[in-house]
């Protein structure tokens, strides 16, 4: 993992902890803290679609960060009325868990870890109705909770997913390596067996 992964998973597991400590003084401030998660979100999704080179291609990502964007500052906008950001909140997490989910269900179809997020996104899901069903106080509590500990776990589970990705690149260039090894001395040893049979 180069220095940049690591510090990044750093700061994700230090943000996490310090809202799962101290999340029922941060539940008055939801719209503040939600606003700026939904912002870190927007983030990420640009960096990887530029990395992937997706963000303007069709079916790419701009227009959906453009929206996040929006949704950051409703949030940041009703601040002050706990019912309204529970609402935004819910029903941004329903649609950013759906996706989360599908992206699992890939994983796990491709033979990559991905059952602890699928099981995730559906708890998730179904606290985030919950929420948005009856919206308040208690509900931004027990949530502001949980955005600590998705936090800390997104970060494990990407940790996990890219380690086993490069163990998996590592077998395969290794298993790759083995068999141009085995024809290159298939081929030495059809060679030496031509001189061979050209001496005698």
């Amino acid at each position: 993992m180069n220095v940049l992964r690591i510090l990044r998973a750093a700061l994700y597991i230090a943000v996490g902890l310090f809202i799962t400590i101290t999340h029922e003084a941060l539940a008055e401030y939801a719209g503040y803290v939600v606003g700026s998660s939904v912002l870190i979100y927007v983030v990420e999704q640009i960096r990887t679609c530029f990395s992937e080179k997706k963000l303007f291609t069709e079916g790419g990502s701009l227009f959906e960060a453009v929206v996040l964007i929006l949704i950051s500052f409703l949030l940041f906008a009703t601040e002050k009325d706990i019912v309204k950001v529970c609402l935004i909140w819910g029903i941004w997490t329903i649609i950013r868990e759906s996706r989360e989910m599908t992206e699992a269900i890939k994983r796990i179809i491709a033979g990559r870890p991905g059952a602890i997020a699928l099981a995730e996104s559906v708890v998730i899901i179904t606290m985030a109705v919950f929420m948005t069903l009856d919206p308040g106080i208690h509900q931004a509590t027990l949530h502001m909770l949980l955005l600590g500990l998705e936090f800390m776990f997104e970060m494990i589970i990407e940790t996990v997913d890219y380690l086993y990705t490069e163990r998996s690149k590592k077998k395969a260039e290794k298993l790759l390596s083995g068999e141009k090894l085995n024809e290159k001395l298939g081929e030495n040893l059809s060679d030496a067996q031509d001189d061979e049979a050209q001496s005698a």
